[in-house]
């Protein structure tokens, strides 16, 4: 039995479509958890007090209490709710079978390009559990694959990450593998127990 645990983005129910319906298929039990995604919360780091961190709390009890194997699904600021357990809860844990998938995370800590630059506390790549980690991004979502810019070019890269945020950030129709894995990616990369896949 495999239970789906997954974290809406800010101001949005969409997880039960996300990636093609992914958290519904293969018989996965797909259960939501409610966390308020329609405050903005900008407090960052692992002792932060908004809803972020109180859905990371959320997100705690939501593990403690499944059954069989547990796969964390979030996008966006639901990403974010995944890292904050990252961060306070993944070492003391000690769950036996847990992993995170996460799409268009601004936290992300895919590299060379990777969470947005006003992050202070990327996604920890490794965890006294070892818990796996599939970041994925799409090339052009400045939240999740900000692409430096360089002397000369500030204003047109600002806005290439701007343009994305706005616009990519919200699509996220892409097939996924049972494991959690894109069936087609432009990139990927290894750091610790995360995987990065950078897609289209």
């Amino acid at each position: 039995m495999t239970t789906c645990l997954t974290l809406n983005p800010y101001r949005g129910d969409v997880m039960a479509e996300w990636c093609q319906s992914w958290a519904t298929q293969d018989g996965k039990i797909h259960t939501p958890v409610e966390w308020d995604n329609q405050t903005r919360d900008k407090s960052q780091g692992e002792n932060a007090s908004g809803p972020i961190q109180l859905g990371a709390d959320m997100l705690d009890t939501a593990i403690g209490a499944a059954t069989g194997s547990v796969i964390v699904f979030g996008h966006g600021d639901g990403a974010q709710v995944a890292s904050r357990w990252l961060l306070k809860y993944a070492d003391t844990s000690g769950y036996s079978d847990l992993k995170f998938i996460l799409t268009g995370n601004p936290a992300s800590a895919a590299t060379p390009n990777g969470h947005a630059p006003w992050m202070s506390h990327p996604t920890p790549t490794s965890t006294v559990g070892g818990y796996p980690i599939i970041d994925i991004g799409r090339a052009s979502d400045g939240y999740c694959r900000w692409v430096p810019t360089e002397q000369g070019s500030m204003t047109s890269g600002f806005f290439n990450n701007l343009s994305g945020m706005l616009r990519d950030h919200i699509l996220y129709d892409i097939a996924l593998e049972s494991d959690g894995a894109p069936t087609s990616y432009l990139s990927t990369a290894t750091v610790g127990d995360a995987v990065f896949y950078t897609v289209d």
